[in-house]
């Protein structure tokens, strides 16, 4: 059985530029309010899983995510990163996985979300439904993904980038969870 949060609040998060700490302004807020959170998916090898984290522009210019990528994985390969908008009362997701897509609000979520091939525009105010849909590897117990980093630029025209990581750790179990 797996377990799947759902988020429905705005996040906050630590900026960080270019990999480097920094104070925790910037105009991308990413990751929960609360500090560290653990998310664990049970019985996934071989089937379509996901993990994911909202973020918000809170600045007042657009900005526009570059990609989203795993820190620190483990026997996780990434398919595709994606991203979607949130609009107000929509329920976003941390996690899910083949048979979490049987629920009405997790398949829309997971259906909204669009591949970020092109760079993903945030209008001021407004937040995005970040993930990277991925598999754990058919020879690994466990997989994990320590967080999620979003590259992201205020300018297009611009070759400088700023990233902010996310605080949810996510676990992936091949077999049922105890």
């Amino acid at each position: 059985m797996s377990v799947v949060a759902l988020l429905a609040a705005v996040v906050l998060g630590l900026s960080v530029c270019d990999d480097a700490n920094a104070d925790q302004d910037g105009p991308l807020s990413f990751g929960a309010p609360d500090g560290d959170i653990e998310n664990t998916s049970c019985g996934l090898t071989g089937q379509r899983n996901g993990v994911a984290d909202v973020a918000s522009n809170i600045s007042d210019d657009p900005l526009w995510i570059t990609a989203v990528e795993a820190v620190e994985a483990k026997h996780w390969d990434t398919v595709r990163p994606s991203v979607s908008l949130i609009d107000s009362g929509d329920s976003s997701l941390i996690g899910w996985n083949n048979a979490d897509l049987d629920s009405v609000d997790v398949r829309r979520a997971v259906d909204n979300l669009v591949a970020l091939d092109d760079p993903f525009e945030v209008q001021p105010g407004q937040s995005v439904q970040v993930a990277l849909e991925g598999v754990v590897a058919a020879s690994a117990d466990n997989a994990e993904v320590s967080q999620l980093r979003i590259r992201y630029t205020t300018d297009l025209n611009s070759a400088k980038s700023s990233a902010v990581l996310g605080n949810i750790r996510y676990t992936l179990k091949a077999d049922t969870c105890d």
